[in-house]
């Protein structure tokens, strides 16, 4: 009986791998080039063009891929806490830590969201951040978690990108948003 080989891994892949594994050392877009990536995944720079006749797709799916390591690392210092206040102002600051945390994924942000496809991925990440907030206010009993989790997830954002701009946290502008947690009872 002969062993089941495994289909060899998808490119594609191992290219963002590389970009993801490269992102902590990098802090600008521009450093992710293709012989920088090469090096990283073992693969031929030929093929990154290849896969990617425009670098700017490449930066796509590798923010994209960064804001799911974000939300990842976010549910795990949250996962053994109980639903409400503390875990959703713990779930914040680690959020907003990570964006301070990841040059490159900031400089990402910036570039792409002007881009339709970049602006969808920032979207959707934002939307799952916002839903995220809306489960933790309903278990805080909170009416209208609607609007609110949509208020402040913009306001989480905008304080990430203040955050970035100055780079530096912005003590003042955190604790703005969690009074607003503790009064937010309507």
């Amino acid at each position: 009986m002969q062993a089941a080989t495994q289909p060899p891994p998808d490119p594609r892949h191992c290219w963002i791998d590389a970009g993801a594994a490269l992102a902590p050392a990098l802090t600008r877009p521009d450093e992710l080039t293709a012989e920088r990536l090469a090096q990283a995944s073992g693969r031929p720079a030929a093929e990154f063009a290849a896969l990617w006749s425009d670098p700017v797709n490449f930066r796509i799916e590798l923010l994209a891929r960064l804001l799911d390591e974000v939300r990842d690392s976010v549910a795990k210092n949250t996962a053994g806490m109980a639903p409400g206040l503390m875990r959703a102002k713990l779930a914040t600051e680690a959020y907003l830590e990570a964006n301070l945390e990841r040059h490159l994924l900031r400089r990402l942000v910036f570039e792409l969201r002007h881009l339709e496809e970049g602006a969808a991925v920032i979207r959707a990440r934002a939307f799952g951040f916002m839903m995220m907030m809306k489960l933790e206010l309903h278990a805080m009993g909170r009416t209208r978690t609607e609007a609110i989790s949509r208020l402040m997830t913009a306001a989480v954002l905008e304080t990430a990108v203040a955050e970035f701009e100055a780079e530096r946290a912005l003590p003042e502008m955190r604790q703005v948003i969690f009074s607003y947690f503790n009064r937010s009872r309507a």
